[in-house]
């Protein structure tokens, strides 16, 4: 395997039902529109939401490659049939290129149908079988019990919970960790 500087750009991943690709100013409306959500917002770290955050956030994903070493990157998740975006992907990797934290939101008109496994298997699959990647892991407050189950369908397995250790929306919140190996990667 090549090493991650000499790999080709990212360009998108294609899963039966999804289209994961780089985030483009046209979705700033539709990325803003869900992430507004009270529902959407309630366990998730900003407290609103809005065009020019959107705008914001896309402007400065746009200037990284993905999977690069120390760096964030916030993948578009589109549904195929309609080209909609419905969610979107968070993903950082650690400074040597070997781990990465992997996180979601996504719209709840999309929620339910099994579409977060999906995007979110077919990114760490990307990491773990294209670019090598050794771990992956996601933190969530154990409230965000969909979240828990998604983590658990990836086949991650909870190494930590670690009781009021977040002061998070003006009260302590507990976080769990989940985390896959490339060995235990099926």
């Amino acid at each position: 395997m090549a090493p991650k500087s000499l790999m080709p750009p990212f360009d998108q991943i294609q899963t039966p039902r999804l289209h994961l690709r780089r985030l483009t100013l046209a979705d700033a409306e539709p990325l803003a529109t869900y992430r507004a959500l009270p529902e959407v917002m309630r366990l998730q770290l900003w407290d609103h939401y809005d065009l020019e955050t959107a705008r914001t956030l896309i402007s400065a994903v746009n200037l990284v490659e993905p999977f690069t070493p120390a760096s964030a990157y916030q993948f578009a998740v589109e549904l195929c049939a309609t080209a909609q975006l419905i969610g979107d992907l968070y993903f950082k990797t650690d400074d040597a290129g070997t781990q990465a934290e992997i996180g979601w939101t996504f719209s709840p008109d999309f929620q339910g149908r099994g579409l977060a496994t999906e995007a979110a298997h077919a990114l760490i699959d990307h990491a773990f079988r294209n670019l090598g990647y050794h771990r992956i892991y996601a933190i969530t407050d154990p409230r965000h019990t969909q979240s828990m189950r998604l983590m658990i369908r990836l086949g991650m397995r909870q190494e930590a919970h670690f009781r009021q250790n977040l002061w998070f929306k003006s009260a302590w919140a507990d976080d769990v960790h989940f985390a896959v190996l490339a060995q235990d990667w099926s």
